[in-house]
């Protein structure tokens, strides 16, 4: 109990004295960090301590500091009063305001907060990047951590890969999960069914919470590595690392092994050559695809099969996807206000309520109804919008920014529509935080403002 009150007063002191500090930048990358490693971090602990306690501590700590951020550096700034509301503020205004009303209306007060929790999450680091003001270099320097996790990430992925074997098997992951999620070991090899393809292979995840989530994490930190690299042709900065980062972190992509994130990885490239106008790229993207596909496609029966059945959608989890779409799709259909927080999605599951669990629009649908679902829409589509405005308009590292956000929305749209995507807590809050700060440079970019 001590040990647990300790660390979540330690974690406080360090972001209160980086904003007392005006080093802000410390206090994201220490959280950036931090839920990078969320998963692995606190099933280590709970097998070292078995605190529960510590654990809870820790799991508040992502919604607790983000939150605390806000609160600070409104009160510092005083900024309040002086903060332009633009259309992707109020849609989301209105987005979390929709959640407040489900979240008062009568049910399970826990299933109701748990997927009030869940769906609102994403407003903490879209409001913490609108209202902190970053230097060039504070935000450089974030950029740059994206990197490092990324490449540290596809090191760690080598490195089971070689072995055969999975990080999260040495850190008490299954009893974690058994014990604070009530989900029993499942698979070939005690993990969950996420850790292997349905031929049975293994799927690798490096430090993040499964292999679905490293894959999505690469679709955002591959085209950060890709912008760095252009900021510093642009700068005329000779990075020798960055020639090769985002090349390596994008090969990364074969450890996860995910279908959705593999082809939204490939929009990703072929949004860049289109951009950039890389015919010569696009080929080689093209080329080296088929390639990997006809080698992973010879190389065993199991593979094969799973390559076929995926094309097919006569595989167990092709096949579960389109029966969870079917009943996500019925369900908003036949109560178009919504069945309430906590209903779908990884909060619904853990109720044994697994209505259109594995769709992100659907999981928004069948919880707030269709008026839920047009403004989660809303806000992914001017997010887009105002970001590719950033991008064309803007100048130094922010153009690079918008260039990110862009890009990692147009490729994650396809596992958005196989998982929830909003609970891979790296990859939210970190997409997220780039856009509020993006949008908070878009408005003071003033051929932005005459267009707008």
């Amino acid at each position: 109990m001590i040990y647990g009150i300790l660390i979540g007063l330690i974690v406080i002191g360090v972001v209160f004295i980086a904003i007392s500090k005006n080093r802000l930048d410390f206090a994201l990358k220490g959280i950036i960090i931090f839920l990078s490693v969320y998963t692995l971090l606190l099933s280590l602990l709970f097998k070292l301590t078995q605190s529960v306690l510590l654990i809870n501590i820790l799991k508040s700590i992502k919604e607790l500091i983000p939150a605390l951020f806000i609160l600070i550096v409104f009160l510092a700034s005083k900024i309040t009063m002086k903060l332009k509301l633009v259309k992707l503020d109020l849609y989301i205004l209105l987005f979390g305001l929709l959640c407040v009303v489900y979240l008062s209306l009568p049910g399970s007060g826990s299933v109701k907060f748990f997927g009030f929790k869940s769906l609102t999450f994403f407003l903490l680091p879209y409001v913490l990047g609108r209202i902190i003001n970053l230097k060039i270099n504070q935000k450089l320097s974030i950029l740059k951590l994206f990197v490092s996790i990324g490449l540290l990430a596809s090191l760690l992925g080598l490195i089971e890969f070689i072995f055969y074997s999975s990080i999260h098997e040495l850190t008490g992951y299954s009893a974690y999960n058994q014990f604070f999620f009530n989900q029993n070991p499942s698979g070939h090899y005690g993990l969950t069914w996420t850790f292997e393809t349905g031929s049975g292979h293994r799927r690798f995840s490096s430090f993040f919470a499964n292999p679905l989530e490293y894959a999505s994490s690469i679709l955002l930190i591959f085209p950060i590595a890709f912008g760095i690299f252009n900021y510093n042709k642009e700068n005329n900065i000779n990075s020798k690392i960055g020639r090769f980062a985002f090349l390596i972190i994008a090969v990364s992509i074969i450890f996860p092994f995910s279908r959705a994130s593999s082809i939204a990885l490939m929009l990703e490239f072929f949004v860049i050559a289109i951009v950039f106008n890389k015919t010569r790229m696009l080929l080689n993207v093209v080329v080296i695809s088929f390639t990997v596909f006809a080698l992973l496609f010879i190389s065993g029966k199991g593979v094969r099969s799973f390559v076929i059945n995926t094309i097919t959608f006569e595989n167990a989890s092709s096949k579960g996807h389109l029966e969870e779409w079917g009943n996500g799709f019925s369900a908003i259909l036949d109560t178009p206000l919504g069945h309430g927080l906590g209903t779908s999605g990884t909060i619904g599951a853990r109720f044994d309520n697994k209505t259109g669990g594995e769709n992100q629009f659907v999981i928004n649908g069948v919880q707030l109804g269709i008026l839920g679902l047009l403004l989660y829409l809303l806000i992914i589509w001017e997010s887009i919008r105002k970001n590719l405005q950033l991008f064309r308009y803007g100048t130094g590292i922010d153009k690079w920014i918008g260039f990110v956000v862009v890009v990692t929305r147009i490729g994650i749209i396809i596992p958005t529509f196989t998982s929830a995507i909003e609970t891979y807590l790296f990859l939210s809050f970190s997409l997220w935080l780039l856009t509020g700060i993006s949008v908070k440079a878009s408005i003071n970019n003033k051929k932005i403002a005459n267009i707008s």
